[in-house]
């Protein structure tokens, strides 16, 4: 697989050199990957049939394309396919016309976003879409299985399979391709499923601890003490009252004093 990875690699080196377009094509087997030249962005393109007028609907004229292989009616198959992001955010499986970049069919633009899927989820549906499943630096391999009936309609769900990136974007590696039937057996093989590589999320930084909350002394209200007037002292006697106080007294004691002296005369 290292050995075929660089003869790819060898091969995009020498179509840049030798074709001075805007992109250059890397055609193996029937599967078609556009390789800007200027920025090194991708998409893809398998090849299902060499005749637009009759099932499944699909061309390669384009580009001169070989078929990537012939689909038969009833039989289900898985498409499996490793890309590297350099600023996608998800990729579509889409159904196109023919072997160029657009002419999606009707069929296929009319149901275009109605099944969105997780990066680990299997598609069962052309076509699919892998809706912000991936970011700049990962590797991921995105799988899609699907029948085809033989009934499908020209300009419908049939033609051409394309992978492109999320919004139009280009902005991603396809790293390889690998279609399955049912049993297993490898239909188409293009570059290597590489192992899935998702960059660790950055730890986020430590939230700066709150600065602690000043402490607020209560206020302190004096308690408000009313005055107590206090009551003026009893007015003190004045001299005259004490002379008289003073001479009842001793007249009390000279009436005791006679009165004891006549009992002892008597006596």
């Amino acid at each position: 697989m290292l050995k075929r990875s660089l003869a790819l690699l060898l091969a995009l080196t020498l179509t840049f050199a030798l074709i001075p377009a805007a992109f250059a094509i890397i055609s193996e087997g029937g599967v078609n990957v556009w390789v800007q030249s200027d920025d090194g962005n991708s998409f893809a393109n398998i090849v299902l049939g060499d005749d637009a007028s009759v099932w499944p609907f699909s061309m390669s004229d384009s580009n001169e394309s070989e078929v990537a292989f012939t689909p038969e009616e009833g039989a289900t198959y898985t498409l499996r396919f490793s890309v590297t992001s350099t600023g996608a955010a998800g990729f579509r499986v889409r159904w196109v016309k023919d072997n160029d970049n657009g002419s999606y069919t009707s069929g296929d633009a009319a149901i275009v976003n109605d099944h969105a899927k997780e990066a680990g989820e299997l598609a069962t549906v052309i076509p699919a879409y892998f809706q912000n499943t991936i970011k700049a630096g990962d590797t991921i391999t995105y799988a899609v299985e699907f029948t085809l009936d033989g009934d499908e309609e020209e300009d419908g769900l049939i033609g051409n399979i394309a992978i492109r990136g999320q919004g139009g974007s280009d902005d991603f590696i396809i790293n390889g391709i690998v279609v399955e039937d049912a049993d297993g057996e490898v239909l188409v093989s293009w570059g290597e499923l590489l192992d899935e590589v998702i960059l660790p999320e950055p730890e986020p930084e430590p939230e700066p601890e709150p600065e602690p909350e000043p402490e607020v002394t209560p206020e302190v209200i004096p308690e408000v003490v009313p005055e107590v007037t206090p009551e003026p002292p009893a007015n003190p006697k004045t001299g005259d009252e004490s002379l008289i106080a003073l001479a009842a007294v001793m007249f009390l004691i000279a009436a005791g004093a006679a009165v004891w002296a006549t009992k002892k005369s008597r006596a």
